[in-house]
């Protein structure tokens, strides 16, 4: 007399491997050793964000699928994921959780290509695009104004994304002659959905713009420029 074997769910999916990006993840893996005796009829991905206590479930995925792409993660925080291949018994053996931590969104970093000209009482500034926009689209520029070496700033100017450029009226004109020189400072912060980037002074290069009766100024990091009297 013989028993026939029951089919069972399958076994692990094997060679699982993760991929993060901002906010998000790509999973792939590859199919179970075992079926379980019923063909594989789709996978389950889920992922963790309290080291396997609780799980969060995606949609069924078809038997062809290697491959998944997750999004609306929460960066910077330590997932596990893992996945689960499903046949007609129901959901197969979880494969080991693989830790991963997708990337958070943070600020862009400094505007690049920082030029400008002074005309009478106003500034004219312009600028690049950032090398990295910190993982979120650019949402516009925030020009600010030092007149006190760097100590204390007003917003000068906001822009879009699409301008980079902007005039700053009303400077003062003019200092004392008992001042050989006087320092002001311009610095463009970059917005975008994760916050406001930070200006700084890396590879901020020097002006050398001369100036008449009226103040300095630059975009993108707190380089002074200055005049002599």
């Amino acid at each position: 007399m013989v028993t026939p074997i029951a089919p069972t769910g399958p076994s692990a999916p094997m060679s699982l491997r993760v991929n993060v990006v901002y906010n998000g993840a790509s999973v792939y893996w590859a199919a179970p050793i075992s079926n379980g005796g019923a063909a594989i009829s789709g996978y389950y991905v889920e992922y963790s964000r309290d080291n396997g206590t609780s799980w969060t479930r995606g949609s069924l995925l078809a038997a062809s699928a290697r491959s998944t792409a997750l999004t609306g993660l929460l960066g910077g925080t330590p997932h596990l994921f893992r996945v689960l291949a499903v046949n007609a018994v129901g959901v197969g053996t979880p494969s080991t959780g693989y830790p991963a931590t997708p990337l958070a969104i943070t600020g862009p970093s400094a505007p690049t290509a920082l030029s400008g000209f002074i005309s009478g009482t106003s500034a004219y500034v312009s600028w690049g695009t950032p090398l990295a926009s910190g993982g979120a689209a650019i949402t516009g520029y925030q020009v600010w104004r030092s007149v006190d070496n760097g100590a204390n700033w007003t917003q000068a100017a906001s822009t879009t994304n699409l301008q980079r450029s902007a005039r700053i009226d009303g400077l003062q004109a003019g200092v004392s002659n008992s001042f050989r020189r006087f320092w002001c400072v311009f610095k463009c912060d970059h917005v975008d959905s994760g916050g406001c980037g930070s200006s700084h002074s890396a590879n901020c290069s020097d002006c050398n713009i001369e100036l008449h009766d009226s103040e300095c100024f630059m975009v993108g990091c707190t380089h002074n420029i200055h005049r002599n009297h």
